[in-house]
């Protein structure tokens, strides 16, 4: 994003991390991310996001599957009672690699492969499920093939996509190299084992995939959000430190309400909230300059000034002095008829001042015009189309007698 110095001359922002950002948020808007890749410093960023939150879910979980995977030993026992034994001290020694496993993923120093890790216990369960196939010969040991879907399922809910995709051909390569071995199951069991759990993988990566193409999505929309909080912080540190704002009346100056009528703008694209603008002008205040002289008109500025900042009361309610005895008001997320009752009320309060204009020709007091203009960005249209028809709006309030909202 490009800045203007006190000599009008551009200068390049000065927040790189920011700038980078940025151009990053708005790459992956424009390319999207099927590949459920980012560039690089946001890929960074979400992978930091997920592997706080595996650190977090991952322990719980895997001592769930731990647990039940020991619970299964009780089915061992009546299933296959000609190495049951042995698929004990097997699960006796999961458990046993598994509890350090547990540990391992809540400690620091293995945060960035916590999901490694996972998928190594899991891989163990795999290992016993596929011994114990081949070793026992009980009819009943066919079934015990069903647990591989467990693990297929609990792979694909749990790990990022790409480790999954590979996890998943793993498992089935590995049952397939297994099949000639297990003499439970007849031949054409066999070949359907493989198509069932071709198909479960299929669906299970399915839901992998659109289970993380929306956590990205997630990511994206809140990071946007953020970089434009960020961005607003650092305009606003830039803007003061420029003294962005009107020297008589407090309010932000034109050039203050410029840079953010832009920015505020870029986040209505983005967001498709509707942006309001307020284009204020003070009835026939050359007359009452010249008749009352300018401290009187200064302290008549300011009393409006005093107005429409107690009006401003949400965070991101912009007051300005446009210029002279012109002032706007720029509304974010804000529909034209509630902008237009917005104004009928400063246009009210200021009525309601009741500052003596002995030279108006519309009451014996100070009053206010104002021009409404609300706009839901399509593409088709600009900031400052969106401006012009507030002027545009102001001018039809003067020309149908002044006093008024148009």
């Amino acid at each position: 994003m490009m800045r203007e110095d006190k000599n009008g001359k551009e200068v390049k922002g000065t927040d790189p991390f920011l700038e980078g950002m940025e151009q990053a948020l708005l790459s992956t808007k424009e390319k999207g991310f099927a590949g459920l890749r980012f560039p690089e410093i946001l890929e960074e960023k979400y992978r930091q996001k997920e592997l706080k939150r595996q650190k977090l879910l991952f322990p719980p979980m895997g001592a769930v599957a731990l647990l039940f995977f020991v619970i299964y030993a009780i089915a061992d026992y009546f299933m296959v009672p000609d190495v049951y034994q042995t698929i004990w001290i097997l699960r006796f020694v999961m458990a046993l690699v598994g509890i350090p496993l547990l540990i391992a993923m809540a400690s620091p120093r293995v945060q960035k492969h916590v999901d490694l890790l996972m998928l190594a216990g899991l891989m163990g369960c795999v290992a016993v499920i596929l011994i114990l196939l081949i070793l026992s010969h009980s009819p009943m040991a066919a079934h015990y093939h069903t647990g591989l879907f467990i693990v297929l399922i609990f792979v694909t809910i749990t790990i990022r996509f790409r480790l999954a995709l590979g996890a998943c051909f793993l498992i089935l390569a590995l049952y397939a190299a297994a099949l000639p071995f297990i003499s439970a199951m007849p031949l054409p069991a066999k070949f359907n084992s493989v198509l069932v759990m071709g198909t479960v993988i299929l669906l299970c990566l399915v839901g992998c995939y659109q289970i993380e193409y929306r956590q990205r999505r997630d990511f994206l929309a809140n990071q946007m959000k953020k970089t434009d909080a960020l961005r607003l912080q650092h305009l606003n540190r830039q803007l003061t430190k420029l003294s962005l704002s009107d020297p008589l009346t407090g309010l932000a100056n034109r050039r203050h309400f410029d840079e953010s009528l832009k920015l505020y703008w870029r986040r209505a694209e983005r967001s498709g909230d509707p942006l309001s603008i307020l284009f204020m002008d003070v009835d026939n205040f050359k007359s009452y300059n010249d008749n009352y002289g300018h401290p009187a008109g200064d302290e008549c500025l300011k009393a409006i000034a005093r107005i429409l900042k107690a009006y401003s009361r949400r965070p991101l309610d912009i007051s300005a002095r446009f210029g002279g005895e012109e002032f706007v008001m720029l509304l974010p997320a804000t529909e034209g008829q509630e902008a237009c009752i917005f104004a009928e009320k400063i246009r009210s309060s200021v009525e309601g001042l009741a500052i003596p204009h002995a030279f108006s020709d519309v009451a014996g007091y100070l009053t206010l015009s104002i021009g409404v203009a609300t706009a839901i960005t399509d593409g088709r249209n600009d900031e400052q189309d969106l401006l012009e028809r507030a002027d545009a709006a102001l001018y039809r309030a003067k020309t149908s007698g002044k006093n008024c909202v148009m």
